[in-house]
């Protein structure tokens, strides 16, 4: 059975339990039946309305200021278990040196940009709105006007990050703190893997469930940490003066991922940090959490 068949079935199950006013179970956690049995949860994390609003962009010694509309962006990581019931399989990279990386509600990594956006589309067209993106081979188009699901532009990634302050990670400016908001390189991964780490302990060697540590000022989770996130952008110099709603380069060879991960240091998992990578590149560190435009229709 196909994923779209799958949630036509979810959809048309959850309609029929709340015939009569009486809701018996939500349809988000009614059971989508594959080839191999039951699948049950949700195809997206829960999404967050961010107000419209002005903030200055990058590093304390590169800054500019970006206006940006209200927009939507996803409370947590999109997870394995979304993943796989929207695109019919789960990529994510089994282990690491011994450490599972597989969960339910693990973030999903081991997806490239290109995957990021199909699965964007693909959520799209099983909620019945129109696809952000026009994706031909590797050639990918954003429709501004679309209201569908997409990746978030790097400016709207470290606004939400920063959830209106000026801490250096997401919810927090203490390091000694770092672990109770970020699953990043620590103690323990140290230990697991020889990796050189922060000194505080965030409770996990490898991947973390999303929404497992305390959430940023507007209750997002995993901002800093448990996997990079792919945004839309095409890795580009800052540019200077008031950027107002900006879509980035138009080309380029590397896209942008924001955010960090479990086995990086935590000075790359601050809100203003960067890394780029071929949108066709995949590695167990990287994953990504969906953004939508109109979130007056959410």
């Amino acid at each position: 059975m196909t994923p779209r068949w799958r949630s036509i079935l979810v959809r048309l199950a959850g309609w029929l339990l709340t015939v009569g006013g009486v809701v018996l179970v939500p349809w988000s956690l009614w059971p989508e039946f594959g080839e191999e049995g039951p699948m049950v949860g949700p195809l997206r994390p829960e999404m967050m309305v961010l107000p419209a609003g002005t903030f200055d962009m990058g590093p304390s010694d590169d800054t500019h200021e970006v206006t940006l509309s209200r927009f939507a962006i996803a409370r947590t990581e999109v997870t394995q278990g979304m993943y796989e019931r929207v695109m019919g399989e789960n990529p994510s990279e089994s282990e690491y040196k011994g450490v599972s990386l597989l969960g339910e509600t693990l973030p999903v990594q081991n997806v490239s940009w290109l995957d990021a956006v199909r699965y964007c589309n693909a959520l799209s067209a099983l909620e019945g709105l129109t696809p952000a993106y026009r994706v031909e081979d590797d050639e990918v188009t954003w429709d501004r006007d679309a209201d569908g699901y997409r990746l978030p532009t790097e400016e709207e990634w470290e606004y939400a990050a920063r959830g209106g302050t000026s801490h250096t990670w997401a919810g927090t400016s203490e390091e000694a703190d770092l672990c109770s908001y970020a699953n990043v390189a620590d103690a323990q991964a140290k230990d697991a893997f020889g990796f050189s780490s922060t000194s505080c302990d965030d409770g996990v060697a490898g991947l973390a469930p999303v929404g497992h540590y305390r959430a940023n000022a507007w209750n997002l989770y995993d901002m800093s940490g448990n996997v990079w996130e792919w945004v839309w952008d095409w890795v580009q110099e800052y540019p200077e003066g008031l950027q107002d709603n900006p879509e980035g380069p138009s080309a380029g060879s590397l896209r942008v991922a924001r955010g960090g991960s479990w086995n990086f240091l935590p000075v790359v998992a601050r809100v203003a940090g960067r890394y780029r990578w071929s949108p066709s590149y995949r590695d167990n560190v990287l994953g990504f959490r969906p953004a939508r435009s109109f979130p007056s229709a959410l």
